[in-house]
């Protein structure tokens, strides 16, 4: 299968699956939002907050390293998994005590602290041996598997816990069957690649578990640090104001966070082709990305540009008036979707390019940043200090990938970007001018004029198209 179709199966299927699956997944928080109310939904996602936190720290960098390393040399499949289950145990039982000691420092109500400990306690451990699977299968360019596992797997998920919450079981359900939803699906993925993949079982080699964990800290620095930091804003809000702040941020970037779940799997899909496509031909590798930034650009500006005008809406329609507050912090973030995507795709051109270096740096920056912002912001502006801490953030790591990206990939990134910019600007000032007058009106005749600026300046061509099917891999 040549690259360009291999990318094309990879991003569709993982596409799809984020798609449904979280479309599934998403009926669950809006049960909680509108029919237990603001005050449940900001404690929730107070303790969601620690649980997302400690799930990217647990893998210790392994997300991103299992993928390149299998997509070079799938021999190494069977060693690496059981390598890697055995770092992910060791790292779990780690991160669940030093999560349960931040948050007793942290001194939260008592009903909030519990809330905390069940959810660390009972996820991480299954959520973190479940990922090294996923990430195993991606490696193999295998992520129709993980489709056929994670859609009726969430379904039964979602099903059961809000029927456990019209029984009258307590918040802390979700993360009981959030915990069983992983122990089942790891059982599923384990069947699949002995059956599929002829997956044998190995004895550990703690020699090779050094090596991996050596290996994996590069990774482990920028994720685990972005992840924290990125999970800040709601615990300076929920100490400096209240959990009920902590409810209102996470609705206005509820829609956005569900689209950047796209980013992992799209960038997933692309990920192995990426790593391979760098060892075998470099100028292909950075046609490769100069095409995927541009196609990116193109087609995430339209849905942006659809969530700031239609914020209003969606949240009242989605969520009840209660949560009307939540509209400029929804339309604020918003802003961050089409560098947000950007981003993350020259993140993963850095990585595929064996640069991580670049990374650490990127992520030390990024990082320390968004604290300052954080700090600056939270405790005066409250939602809204978190939002724009947030965006913030958001563009200084687009600027330092695309810095980066531009050093150590032969390609010329500012004629991609700044076509595309021109006819991002023309039809923004058509929607703006329109908005006070109709929102339809505004999105689609601004979207309109984009397509039309597009074929006049000649940014995507069928050249494009005719040149992305001449780049193509000479392996199956």
């Amino acid at each position: 299968m040549n690259a360009s179709l291999r990318v094309f199966k990879n991003s569709t299927a993982l596409s799809f699956s984020v798609l449904i699956e979280r479309g599934i997944a998403f009926l669950l928080p809006l049960y909680v939002a509108r029919i237990l109310g603001l005050e449940t939904w900001g404690d929730y996602n107070t303790a969601y907050t620690f649980v997302l936190i400690g799930a990217a720290i647990a893998p210790t960098g392994l997300f991103e390293l299992l993928p390149r390393k299998i997509a070079r040399d799938s021999e190494q499949t069977s060693s690496a998994l059981i390598n890697s289950l055995v770092i992910g145990f060791f790292a779990s039982l780690v991160t669940a005590v030093l999560m349960i000691t931040v948050t007793r420092a942290l001194n939260y109500p008592a009903h909030i602290e519990s809330l905390i400990i069940v959810g660390i306690l009972s996820t991480i451990l299954p959520q973190t041996e479940a990922s090294m699977f996923e990430n195993v299968i991606q490696g193999l360019e295998r992520m129709e598997w993980i489709v056929w596992v994670r859609l009726p797997s969430t379904f039964v998920r979602v099903a059961i816990s809000i029927w456990l919450l019209e029984m009258g079981f307590g918040i802390q359900v979700l993360f009981y069957t959030l915990a069983i939803y992983y122990v089942l699906n790891a059982c599923v993925y384990l069947i699949v690649l002995r059956r599929r993949f002829g997956f044998v079982y190995q004895k550990v080699d703690f020699a090779q578990v050094r090596i991996l964990f050596v290996q994996a800290l590069p990774f482990f620095m920028i994720i685990s640090t972005t992840e924290t930091f990125r999970q800040l804003d709601r615990i300076f809000l929920s100490k400096l104001w209240d959990t009920d702040a902590v409810g209102i941020y996470s609705t206005g970037s509820m829609y956005t966070q569900l689209l950047y779940m796209f980013a992992p799997a799209l960038m997933g899909a692309l990920f192995p082709g990426l790593a391979r496509t760098f060892i075998k031909d470099k100028d292909r590798f950075a046609y490769l990305v100069s095409w995927l930034f541009k196609l990116f650009a193109l087609l995430i500006f339209p849905l942006m540009i659809f969530t700031i005008i239609f914020a209003g809406p969606i949240i009242l329609l989605v969520f009840g008036a209660e949560y009307e507050s939540a509209v400029p912090v929804m339309q604020l973030l918003a802003l961050g979707i089409l560098p947000t995507f950007l981003s993350r795709m020259l993140y993963r051109a850095i990585l595929a390019s064996d640069n991580e270096r670049f990374a650490v740096y990127v992520a030390i920056v990024a990082n320390s940043a968004s604290l300052l912002l954080n700090i600056l912001l939270i405790p005066k502006f409250g939602v809204m200090g978190a939002g724009l801490s947030s965006l913030g953030t958001v563009f200084i790591n687009f600027g330092q990938n695309f810095w980066y990206a531009a050093r150590v990939i032969r390609f010329d990134f500012w004629r991609s970007l700044w076509k595309p910019l021109f006819c991002m600007v023309i039809s923004i000032g058509v929607s703006v001018l329109l908005y006070s007058y109709s929102q339809i009106l505004a999105f689609g005749l601004g979207t309109a004029v984009f397509i039309i600026v597009l074929w006049l300046t000649g940014t995507f061509t069928r050249a494009d198209l005719d040149n992305f099917s001449a780049v193509r891999s000479k392996d199956a």
